[in-house]
């Protein structure tokens, strides 16, 4: 009997896939790998076959030329596939747009064949827990202080804003931080909104945008779950004038320190829980404690990326996602 599949959606320059996949081979595991970014070279393939009329349908899944049935593939870890765009640009933009939703529909399809399989995490589940109001009230819920939030595209909303929150705010996408002009990508960091800001204030008419109250910190935490396993880190952001506001430049410059940090009980119990409700394997969430003591949730990312945290501390995340993966339920 052969042995089952652990399938990895995610494109072809991730590191978070490297590692796990050579960890999940070191255990004698078999790997199938779907680069997104690649799927106009290698593709998949889908076959039905019945022998006999209300007999279960085999699915056979192709991938680079190698057979794997629906039911072989044990786990699916959704880590970090990308939409597919038609790389050869087509003259007509309708025939490109077509192309393109024809294709991700395709994936989709594809995907949602391997419901039996244990994912991480559920494609549903995911496009949930990424919307960051319910995040929310969904952390005030379970005990956590959550900012003052305003979710506007009015201008003069964000005015009285500013005045309520004594005339600091932080501003922060809904979606993703990233921006690509003139085809270079650029990050959006977050970053504080003065009242000499305002002038500017009509510009958010067009994208809409997240605000929320500056909160004067301590520190702030990460938190990363992979099944049951709670990996937090203490980011002293604080100690670098750049990461004051926003970490993550600063970090990527070595400027802040980072080690690993025991949440307290009910703290760690809420992040578990988060994960829980949204029926989440895995979820990097992102705290304040503020200099007033208190602990402050900011957002869940769903999918976030989190081999930095064992580069800078040694904690065996690696691990306990190959773990997860080849056991098929949390650990």
């Amino acid at each position: 009997m052969r042995r089952k599949h652990i399938l990895v959606l995610t494109e072809g320059a991730d590191s978070h896939s490297d590692v796990v996949i050579d960890a999940l081979h070191s255990a004698g595991e078999c790997v199938v790998r779907l680069n997104t970014d690649r799927f106009f070279e290698d593709g998949v393939r889908v076959e039905y076959s019945q022998t006999v009329p209300g007999d279960l349908v085999e699915i056979n899944l192709w991938f680079n030329g190698e057979i794997i049935s629906a039911h072989k593939i044990k786990s699916v870890w959704y880590r970090r596939p990308k939409a597919l765009v038609v790389v050869d640009s087509m003259e007509d933009k309708g025939q490109q747009e077509f192309a393109e939703r024809e294709l991700n529909e395709l994936l989709l399809n594809y995907f949602h064949l391997l419901k039996q399989s244990f994912w991480v995490s559920n494609i549903s589940a995911l496009e949930m827990a990424r919307r960051k109001l319910p995040q929310l009230r969904l952390a005030g819920d379970l005990g956590f202080c959550v900012p003052k939030t305003l979710v506007t595209n009015r201008s003069e909303g964000v005015s009285e804003f500013v005045k309520f929150c004594g005339g600091q705010i932080i501003y922060k996408t809904l979606h993703t931080p990233n921006l690509t002009t003139h085809n270079e990508l650029f990050g959006v960091q977050t970053s504080i909104v003065n009242k000499s800001d305002l002038e500017y204030v009509d510009l958010i008419s067009r994208s809409g945008g997240i605000f929320q109250e500056y909160l004067p910190k301590k520190f702030e935490v990460r938190v990363t779950i992979i099944g049951r396993k709670v990996f937090a880190v203490k980011i002293d952001s604080q100690k670098s004038e750049g990461g004051k506001i926003d970490w993550r430049e600063a970090l990527s410059l070595g400027h802040v320190p980072v080690e690993p940090t025991t949440l307290p009980d009910h703290i760690e119990m809420a992040c578990l829980k988060m994960v829980e409700a949204y029926g989440l394997q895995f979820g990097a969430i992102d705290l304040i404690f503020s200099t007033n003591g208190q602990w402050y949730f900011l957002e869940l990312n769903p999918n976030g990326q989190w081999y930095w945290v064992e580069y800078l501390t040694g904690l065996p995340m690696t691990s306990a996602m190959a773990n997860l993966l080849i056991k098929n339920s949390p650990v």
